[in-house]
């Protein structure tokens, strides 16, 4: 099994911070912004040094539940079999409503590639999951919101207590495939590091991550938290704000978990009333401390993942999607490396705001 990021790379890392750092020194004496050219290597869109190994459909066991949740999961695989083994971080990706666990394949790829276990769940309110168990949806299909209305908040958040709850179960799943693809005599043995835990997602996907995460629910005169402290970081793409009447400003005041927050300039959708203003509301209500915003310019709903299909609204793309997903890929990788791999240099990039010097586009980067 992999020794996660060894020395051996930190080695090969720092020269480039150093000149990256150099850079934004000189540049900053000459009033000019550090050229893209002095980034960090590993925060580039290019995939990191570990080959990924994929099991498409896990079906993972549920009590007092018909049906199993299935999983796609990625995972590094080893480069040698020799390797001293260390548990993993693990980031759990939720798909947008109706979507599936197929969803942000490339981003998921892009983080399994530098060291991280990736778990995509595929949640009951999936198109694809309600048709294959013989559903008739073609009125969704002339009302997209009775798409919204067939996400289950608490489902999607006890399918992700789930998984957390049977990662022994998962990481057996993982071991089973890694001996499959392994030279005889040299078993990997991979496991899930149970105090680095992520959950991130996308639109419903990126509610159930900021519930996770401890937001305040105002249901009537009720006020429900489905917070689970497992989970140690999260981040939201295209997520929701005060449009929604269940969160209300005060709904972010006790989520104290390092928190990223993605949106863009056209991200709206038709089945909800969010819009740019309100997909920033996670990161301005949120307390101080470890919270990031990347708003891009031009950003559509769909517009986050390399070519990920638009169902409803079919707004035309924007003019630059692969410069959007590159930013989404090595701007949450940086997050992740900051707070679950606890590194200094990817904190420091995240303080430092190069990304936003990143060619083929504008975006805005804001931390609190």
């Amino acid at each position: 099994m992999v020794a996660w990021r060894p020395p051996a790379r930190l080695r090969t890392i720092a020269p480039a911070l150093w000149s990256w750092f150099c850079a934004i020194g000189v540049a900053a004496a000459l009033g000019q912004p550090p050229a893209s050219a002095t980034l960090p290597s590993a925060y580039r869109p290019a995939d990191g040094p570990f080959a990924v190994r994929q099991i498409d459909s896990y079906q993972l066991p549920r009590e007092h539940h018909e049906d199993p949740l299935p999983l796609l999961i990625r995972y590094p695989q080893a480069r040698d079999a020799h390797t001293a083994s260390q548990p993993l971080p693990l980031v759990i990706f939720s798909h947008g409503g109706g979507g599936d666990g197929g969803a942000f394949a490339t981003l998921s790829h892009h983080w399994a590639s530098y060291g991280y276990i990736v778990i995509h769940p595929t949640h009951a309110d999936s198109i694809r999951l309600r048709r294959a168990h013989g559903e008739d949806l073609r009125a969704m299909r002339r009302n997209p919101r009775l798409l919204l209305r067939s996400v289950h908040l608490a489902q999607r958040c006890a399918d992700i207590r789930l998984i957390l709850d049977t990662l022994d179960l998962v990481e057996a799943r993982i071991n089973r495939d890694a001996r499959a693809h392994t030279a005889p005599g040299h078993p990997p043995s991979i496991r899930i590091d149970h105090d680095r835990i992520a959950v991130a997602g996308h639109s419903a996907g990126a509610m159930t991550a900021q519930a996770l995460a401890g937001v305040r629910l105002h249901v009537g005169r009720r006020t429900i938290n489905l917070r689970d402290d497992r989970v140690r970081a999260v981040i939201l793409i295209s997520g929701q704000g005060t449009w929604r009447h269940t969160l209300r400003k005060d709904s972010w005041r006790d989520i104290h978990i390092p928190m990223l927050v993605i949106t863009g300039s056209r991200d709206t959708a038709p089945v909800s009333g969010e819009t740019p203003d309100t997909r920033q509301e996670p990161f301005t209500y949120a307390p101080p401390g470890d919270k990031f915003l990347l708003f891009i310019d031009g950003a559509t709903h769909f517009s986050y993942a390399h070519k990920m299909f638009d169902p409803w609204h079919r707004q035309p793309p924007p003019k630059n999607p692969e410069y959007i997903a590159s930013v989404v890929s090595f701007s949450t990788l940086a997050f992740l490396d900051a707070y679950l791999d606890e590194r200094p240099a990817a904190r420091d990039y995240l303080a430092s705001r190069a990304i936003t010097h990143y060619p083929g586009g504008k975006l805005r980067f804001d931390a609190k």
